[in-house]
């Protein structure tokens, strides 16, 4: 590579990674998919949740063989869409749950 090129390859990386990432619109009632550091909306309640981090992870390795199957924690938040303040929370995940299954948190209404 020539250091033209080099300068054109650092510069689009750059701006790539100053993007902000689409976030996924769906609603209440559907499932859906959110890895770490992302967002969704829900346009018909005006809300927004988010996938934090996870905090805690004691899951057992596929294809170990461990006493309890363990957990995962995660933290996520939710506000009113483009206002208000963000409600933090965390869910707990049962290892022996459903990959899709939910773990049920109430957050204020919802």
């Amino acid at each position: 590579m020539t250091a033209r090129q080099i300068t054109l390859v650092a510069c689009l990386t750059i701006v790539a990674a100053g993007c902000k990432r689409p976030e996924i619109v769906t609603a209440l009632d559907r499932t859906f998919h959110l890895g770490v550091g992302r967002q969704a909306v829900i346009p018909d309640q005006r809300l927004e949740i988010g996938f934090e981090r996870v905090t805690t992870d004691s899951r057992c390795p596929e294809g170990g063989t461990c006493v309890w199957a363990g957990e995962a924690r995660v933290a996520l938040w939710l506000r009113p869409e483009g206002r208000g303040e963000t409600q933090a929370f965390e869910a707990r995940l049962s290892a022996s749950t459903k990959p899709d299954s939910a773990a049920l948190v109430q957050v204020g209404e919802y």
